[in-house]
C-alpha cells in the first residue's frame, strides 16, 4: 500500500507540476516575504501547544494523569519528526504512544486518545465544510458548490460507514481492540466537559494549521480573505482524509490549484506558498529529532 500511495502521490504531482513554470515557482520562493513566513513559524509553534491541549484533556477523560503540556508538547515534535521521516503515515501516533508508556500508564487507554484525535479531526473537518458549504465564502458558481457540496459528503458518509463497519463487523484481528475501545468510549462520556473542551480545541487547531498556509500565503503575495483560506482548507482536508496518498500528497494541491486557480491565482504562487508550508513542516519534523535526545528525560 506504501508503494501504491507513493505512486499516485507522484503521479499526480507530475500531472500538476508538468504545465507550470518551475522558474516562477522559484522566484516566488526566493522574494517570499520573511515576516509572513515568521507568522507562520509563530502559528506552528501554537499548533503543538493546542495540539498538546487537548490531547491532555482526551487523556483525563480517558482516566489517564498526562504528564505536563511541555512534554506533551514536546512528544507532539516527536510524533512530527516519525510522521514526515518514518515509512508510514501512523509513525507519528506511535512514537507518541511509546513516549508515554511509562509509570503505568494504560496503553490502551492512550492508544484510544489518540484514535479519538483523529476522529475529533474528522468532526471538525466536517463542521467546517457544512459552514462553507452554507456560508459559500468563495465566490464559486452555484454548480461548482452544489458539486463540493455533494462530493464532500459522499467522503464524509463514506468514512463515517467504514468507522461503523470497523465498529460493528470488525476483523478478526482488531476485535480485542474494539471491544477495548467501547470500554473506554464509556469512560468517556463520563467526562462530558474535558470532551466539550477538546472539542473546541479541536477547531482552534483546524483555524491555527489554517494560518499556517494564510501567512505562506501572504509571503507570496497571494491577498485573499481568511474566510476563503478557511474554506480551502476544510475542504482539502476532507479530501485528503482518504488514504489514497502519502500525507494528502497531490490532492491537496490539486484542490489549492483549482480553487485558487478560479479566483484568478497564479499556480506558479499556489504551489509557492505550499512548498513554503512543507518547508516549515520539515523545520519542526527537525526539531523533533532533536528532542528525541532530550525528551525521555521529562518523562521519568
Amino acid at each position: 500500500m506504501r508503494w501504491i500511495k507513493g505512486i499516485i502521490s507522484l503521479g499526480l504531482l507530475f500531472f500538476l507540476l508538468c504545465s507550470l513554470s518551475w522558474g516562477q515557482i522559484f522566484s516566488s520562493l526566493v522574494e517570499a516575504s520573511f515576516i509572513w513566513v515568521a507568522y507562520a513559524l509563530i502559528a506552528g509553534f501554537g499548533y503543538f501547544w493546542v495540539a498538546a491541549w487537548r490531547w491532555r484533556l482526551l487523556l483525563r477523560s480517558l482516566d489517564v494523569q498526562p504528564p505536563s503540556l511541555p512534554t506533551l508538547a514536546q512528544v507532539y515534535f516527536i510524533g512530527g519528526f516519525f510522521n514526515n521521516f518514518a515509512p508510514a503515515n501512523l509513525g507519528g501516533d506511535a512514537a507518541r504512544i511509546t513516549a508515554l508508556l511509562s509509570r503505568g500508564r494504560n496503553g490502551v487507554s492512550i492508544t484510544s486518545s489518540v484514535i479519538l484525535e483523529r476522529i475529533l479531526n474528522l468532526v471538525g473537518l466536517c463542521t467546517l465544510c457544512i459552514w462553507a458549504f452554507l456560508a459559500q465564502p468563495l465566490p464559486l458558481s452555484t454548480q461548482i458548490n452544489l458539486t463540493m457540496g455533494w462530493w464532500g459528503g459522499a467522503v464524509g458518509i463514506g468514512i463515517l460507514s467504514m468507522l461503523i463497519a470497523l465498529a460493528f463487523w470488525p476483523p478478526p484481528i482488531i476485535r480485542p481492540w474494539i471491544s477495548k475501545m467501547h470500554e473506554m468510549s464509556k469512560i468517556v462520556w463520563r467526562h462530558p466537559l474535558e470532551l466539550a473542551q477538546a472539542m473546541i480545541a479541536t477547531l482552534i487547531l483546524h483555524f491555527v494549521l489554517m494560518l499556517i498556509t494564510f501567512n505562506n500565503s501572504q509571503a507570496v503575495s497571494i491577498y485573499l480573505p481568511l474566510s476563503i483560506h478557511l474554506a480551502v482548507y476544510a475542504i482539502a482536508g476532507i479530501a485528503t482524509a482518504l488514504p489514497i496518498t502519502i500525507q494528502g500528497i497531490g490532492i491537496r494541491e490539486g484542490i489549492y490549484l483549482g480553487l485558487f486557480g478560479n479566483l484568478g491565482i497564479a499556480p506558479e504562487s499556489v504551489l509557492a506558498a505550499l512548498a513554503l508550508n512543507y518547508i516549515v513542516l520539515i523545520m519542526f519534523s527537525l526539531l523533533g529529532g532533536i528532542f528525541i535526545f532530550v525528551t525521555p528525560r521529562c518523562l521519568r
